[in-house]
């Protein structure tokens, strides 16, 4: 009787060894395969965007079009449709020559000392070139649904991480994006998109 106990107690005992042993291959198991996945989202997880001029590859298509007023404007067409299409809705407040550059700069819209709408253009290899368009205000929507207003957030989700952050105080920062053709700021004030500013890669204002 007694024999039958202790073998009980044995087998009992092996059991359980058995049971833990199992465990613990399991949980070396789920970490390898973690390890393995993590090591996948790195290498593959976030460089599915377009690859461009400077190297980065997280950046999500884009191309350098935009709405102002109704209308859709390329900043990349040649300086003279740009020019058209603006006149065509905004209204033109000042403009001028830029120091030292062989270009003109202008503003639209403005709304008390503060245009709504900057543009410079100026000479690339011998071509008139639109070097900047900088939004201040609303009414202007990118090719990837941006506005004034937006939230860091939504420009994030739209155009994958920034090539470039800078950080002007706590609250407010500027995120750049550089692509082979243009780039495109988006200032933040309070978390929201304050100003919209496409810019040629050889702007050097």
């Amino acid at each position: 009787m007694k024999r039958s106990k202790i073998i009980a107690i044995l087998m009992a005992s092996v059991m359980m060894f058995a049971l833990v042993g199992c465990g613990n291959t399991a949980s070396e198991d789920t970490s390898e395969t973690t390890e393995v996945t993590e090591a996948t989202v790195e290498e593959n997880g976030e460089d599915s965007g377009e690859e461009v001029a400077n190297g980065d590859t997280n950046l999500a298509p884009a191309d350098g079009n935009f709405e102002y007023n109704g209308k859709s404007i390329s900043f990349t067409d040649d300086a003279k449709t740009v020019m058209e299409t603006i006149d065509s809705v905004a209204k033109k407040s000042d403009e001028g020559d830029i120091d030292g550059v062989a270009g003109k700069w202008y503003n639209y819209d403005k709304t008390g000392s503060n245009p709504n709408l900057e543009v410079v253009v100026m000479d690339v290899n011998g071509k008139d070139t639109v070097g900047l368009i900088k939004v201040n205000n609303e009414g202007i929507t990118t090719s990837n649904g941006i506005s004034i207003g937006s939230k860091m957030e939504d420009v994030e989700t739209a155009y994958g991480r920034p090539s470039e952050e800078m950080q002007s105080s706590k609250k407010d920062k500027s995120v750049a994006y550089r692509y082979n053709d243009f780039n495109i700021m988006f200032e933040i004030k309070d978390g929201q998109v304050s100003s919209i500013t496409y810019t040629h890669p050889e702007y050097n204002g």
